[in-house]
């Protein structure tokens, strides 16, 4: 056929260009909603198992240490005064055996040494 050899196409000749645009714009818009459906989705099923993390004890909240546990038996009246400043005694000379015994590998390479190693030292 003469006159009808390889052009811009179908819709970019006689003014139909805008039906081109319009076709690329629904393409655009169809992949832009298939990726935010996508994300949607993919964020609806995650956050439930990050609560349930969170839930589960990952989170510990701190224990307060022995002294303080005393402080607070002392302050509710549970000991008295002179068992209150013994155990806390005891508690410091169990902290610097166990510094020292540690550092210096009293019991062996890196193990903890055994309350029956120092009659002296007790737990509380």
């Amino acid at each position: 056929m003469p006159g009808r050899g390889f052009g811009p196409g179908p819709f970019f000749d006689g003014g139909h260009w805008w039906l081109g645009l319009a076709f690329t714009g629904l393409s655009l818009l169809l992949w832009l909603g298939i990726a935010a459906l996508m994300i949607w989705a993919s964020l609806r099923w995650i956050a439930p198992r990050w609560r349930a993390l969170g839930a589960s004890g990952a989170y510990v909240a701190a224990q307060p240490s022995a002294i303080e546990t005393l402080r607070h038996r002392y302050a509710l009246g549970e000991i008295d005064a002179p068992t209150f400043e013994q155990m806390v005694e005891r508690l410091l000379a169990s902290e610097a055996h166990e510094r020292t015994g540690w550092a210096s590998g009293a019991s062996g390479a890196g193990e903890r040494p055994s309350p029956s190693d120092d009659p002296g030292v007790y737990t509380i």
